[in-house]
């Protein structure tokens, strides 16, 4: 069981620290261009809204006729 603590562990700090490396990247394309920076989040807002509410749309869909996609 420690070892798949140790896991965990160790992919949340890479996690983490992977994080921070996108935020202080996303902070330096806001210092260097405000306007690009911002419609390339827009851009990427949309794009990844789409793919969540495709995802929704597919699991409404599979509730809607029961389910039974199985093969």
């Amino acid at each position: 069981m420690s070892s798949t603590e140790s896991v965990l562990e160790r992919m949340q700090r890479w996690s983490l620290a992977m994080g921070a490396a996108a935020l202080a990247l996303c902070a330096w394309g806001a210092y260097s261009n405000v306007q690009q920076f911002l419609r390339s989040y827009l851009l990427a807002y949309i794009f990844w809204s789409g793919v969540a509410l495709g995802c929704l749309a597919v699991l409404m869909l599979y509730h809607l006729v029961g389910g039974g996609w199985e093969c």
